[in-house]
């Protein structure tokens, strides 16, 4: 016994000799290559961390490539292009005189209403939190939920980083990572699904009225989204990990937070999506926050025009939104929202200047509430990190 121990010391000492000589080296050869810089000078030499596997060192954290930072200026170039043909098009006139009959007690107005969707969306997330085991309400996730949506809707971060700022600021309250992770994919699909029934409800609608209207782009619109659904939802079943592994590459340490413990994850989606209940009251939370969305149209239509109806809203607020989404990959979806209203108000039989004065009113709603919210945000966030602020936790 005691040569086994003795050997099996020796052998541990061998193994960190092994590894310091190669620490000397590699420190050696740092302080060389520096001497030239100055004799008697003190080298700081940074030596990579050794990886479980043995002396290689371990892979660095992704960092965010140039390529990138040229497609997010390509898309925003392609959205600029949109936008300023759809200007071209329009009557400037008449899509200012819109703008000023809307005025800032619409704006106001607009600003108000944005509560309704908000609410209903975090009750939809709460559903499947509390299905999860995890206490959610509404109020809780209200905050969360606003903060993810303008990331989103304000930053080039092609529709994840919302969900990864929400996901987080969860997190750091103390809820699993596996169950916050499964609840925001599981959020996002709803949230499709609910879409694809906003706009069929709509169909359905206009045809009862006997509505003219451009019926093929109201297919093409149902057929996208089914699409963007369809594909969403296999990324998860056939290896969803993928989208997590991008919102690391593309977010950095924090988001990778997200990407731990993928087969918990995965146990908790297919036990989520077997729940009938949960999916149709996270649904059903979903599809009243597109509702209240239109809501918000609506309101604005009324202000600025003749109302054409109820009906002609839902279906123009919900072709408005399949180009949002369909145009994730355009930082703030500069020129797809823009041409999804112009499409929807052309679809419902509205002028092209309603549909942009519209985009433009939501352009100016959020940036009255994303700018301060998201400032607060990191406010927040930069004092959790200060030196004696309260530190540890990974977001505000």
């Amino acid at each position: 016994m005691a040569r086994l121990a003795d050997g099996a010391a020796g052998g541990s000492a061998a193994r960190v000799a092994g590894r310091g000589r190669a620490r000397v080296e590699r420190s050696g050869r740092g302080q060389s290559e520096r001497g030239a810089r100055g004799a008697g000078a003190d080298a700081v030499v940074v030596i990579p961390p050794i990886s479980a596997e043995g002396d290689r060192p371990a892979p660095p954290h992704p960092r965010p490539a140039a390529g990138r930072a040229g497609a997010a200026w390509l898309a925003s170039l392609v959205g600029l292009v949109i936008l300023a043909f759809l200007l071209y098009r329009a009557d400037r006139r008449a899509l200012l005189d819109l703008l000023v009959t809307f005025g800032w007690a619409g704006t106001l107005c607009m600003v108000l209403l944005r509560i309704l969707p908000v609410a209903t969306s975090a009750e939809g997330w709460a559903v499947v939190l509390r299905a999860l085991a995890v206490p959610a309400t509404w109020r809780s996730l209200f905050w969360p939920r606003l903060v993810g949506d303008y990331v989103n809707i304000l930053l080039p971060v092609a529709h994840v980083g919302g969900e990864v700022a929400r996901g987080l600021m969860v997190i750091a309250r103390g809820a699993p990572r596996a169950a916050v992770t499964a609840s925001i994919l599981v959020d996002m699909t709803f949230a499709l699904l609910a879409l694809v029934a906003f706009v069929l409800i709509a169909l359905a609608l206009l045809a009862g009225l006997g509505r003219e209207a451009d019926w093929w782009l109201l297919a093409v619109a149902v057929v996208a989204a089914c699409f963007i659904l369809g594909v969403f939802y296999l990324l998860q079943r056939r290896g969803a990990g993928l989208l997590l592994g991008l919102s690391a590459r593309l977010f950095g340490g924090e988001a990778a937070a997200l990407h731990q413990g993928w087969a918990e994850c995965e146990r908790l989606l297919s036990t989520l999506y077997r729940d009938r209940r949960v999916v149709l009251r996270a649904s059903g939370w979903r599809l009243l926050a597109w509702f209240a969305g239109a809501l918000e149209i609506g309101v604005a239509v009324f202000w600025i025009t003749d109302f054409p109806g109820w009906a002609a809203i839902l279906a123009m607020e919900g072709v408005a939104q399949i180009f949002r989404n369909a145009g994730f990959a355009i930082p703030a979806a500069l020129g797809a929202q823009e041409a999804g209203y112009v499409v929807g108000a052309r679809l419902v039989g509205l002028p092209a200047e309603v549909g942009l004065a519209l985009a433009v009113i939501k352009r100016a709603r959020d940036l009255l509430i994303g700018v301060p919210v998201l400032c607060l945000w990191q406010w927040r966030w930069l004092r959790r990190w200060r030196p004696g602020g309260g530190g540890g936790g990974t977001t505000a």
